[in-house]
């Protein structure tokens, strides 16, 4: 994922200076046929959308973080609604709960990112970790 923020903020100063906002929707399991080419499950090659809910149910009980699609639409939906000012934002969506990705981070690793890596938020424009 992270590389994916990576690419995305290394894209993102340019496109923006052509207009174009460019982010990143990071979501965990969700309800698409996409989960039908998982291994182990075997499900046509066009699983329809009974077959989909049921594999998504199965996946959630089993614990795994999973999302409804209507989550992952809002947080698509909120950054497009931003306009250039989401440009370089990334949203993670686990378990139908939307995070910022930088922040996320920045609250996991906050000795690492205040000391060892602060400097490169700080000139690339992103956010720096401020001890409270």
């Amino acid at each position: 994922m992270l590389g994916v923020v990576g690419l995305m903020r290394s894209l993102q100063r340019t496109a923006r200076s052509k207009n174009i906002a460019i982010s990143v929707v990071a979501p965990n399991m969700t309800p698409t046929p996409i989960l039908a080419s998982l291994p182990g499950v075997s499900l046509g090659p066009t699983p329809s959308g009974a077959e989909l809910e049921q594999l998504y149910s199965s996946i959630r009980a089993s614990g795994t973080p999973a999302n409804s699609t209507a989550v992952v639409a809002q947080a698509m939906a909120y950054l497009a609604s931003r306009g250039l000012s989401s440009a370089g934002q990334g949203l993670l969506v686990s378990a139908d709960v939307i995070y910022d990705i930088e922040r996320s981070v920045l609250d996991a690793w906050p000795e690492y990112f205040r000391d060892a890596a602060g400097y490169i938020l700080a000139s690339s424009g992103g956010a720096v970790y401020e001890q409270n």
